[in-house]
């Protein structure tokens, strides 16, 4: 089939096709006549499940280990189920707090910071997550500026894929070590904007 029968059939736009047979996920053949790209039953299914699995979170870099087989589903997605979890925790905590000032019916003016800093203070020791100001700041800005590489207008953004996954998988192991040294922490961020922006003008010229 056609390009245009597969995005009919799947859904899914054509640049997010392209996007992925760039990254080696799905591979079709070509008519030896006029070496248009000939999609099979496979691609189209190997294509469903890339799209079900980049839903769900898990990067290009990770699909890609489950196809080459380096990596399993199982543990895949037990991996996937705790980073869920902790985002979860961060939206629980957040909501918590938001409906307390909004039942409260306080104005910006109104609010007493102390107070709620205390609150979040003694959810955070109830168990409760908080998004980090630092991380999310970061966070939207490279959302805003690599994710409309991967997915087509009509089909919705999705998590940019080899920025924010690993951002999140590895915010755990360097937190502390960010929250001690705000300069290096700037310093790279400065560096992955700077890279992301550099990749999009790149993929926009092609």
């Amino acid at each position: 089939m056609k390009i245009k029968e597969l995005e009919e059939k799947t859904g899914i736009g054509r640049a997010a096709i392209r996007f992925y047979e760039k990254q080696g996920l799905i591979s079709p053949d070509r008519n030896k006549e006029n070496e248009y790209r000939e999609y099979s039953d496979e691609d189209e299914s190997r294509l469903r499940k890339i799209i079900i699995l980049r839903k769900l979170g898990f990067s290009v870099s990770e699909i890609q280990d489950l196809f080459e087989g380096s990596a399993d589903l199982e543990t895949q997605l037990a991996s996937q189920i705790e980073i869920l979890e902790e985002q979860k925790k961060e939206l629980d905590g957040a909501i918590a707090v938001c409906r307390q000032l909004k039942n409260s019916s306080v104005t910006l003016d109104s609010m007493d910071p102390l107070y709620y800093w205390d609150e979040i203070n003694r959810k955070e020791k109830e168990g409760y997550s908080f998004f980090e100001e630092m991380a999310a700041d970061t966070q939207i800005a490279l959302y805003k500026a690599v994710s409309q590489i991967e997915y087509s207008p009509g089909h919705g953004p999705r998590t940019p894929d080899l920025i924010w996954n690993p951002m999140d998988r590895t915010a755990k192991k360097i937190g502390s070590f960010w929250e001690k040294h705000s300069l290096i922490r700037i310093i790279l961020v400065i560096l992955i904007l700077t890279a992301s922006l550099a990749f999009v003008i790149a993929i926009s010229g092609m």
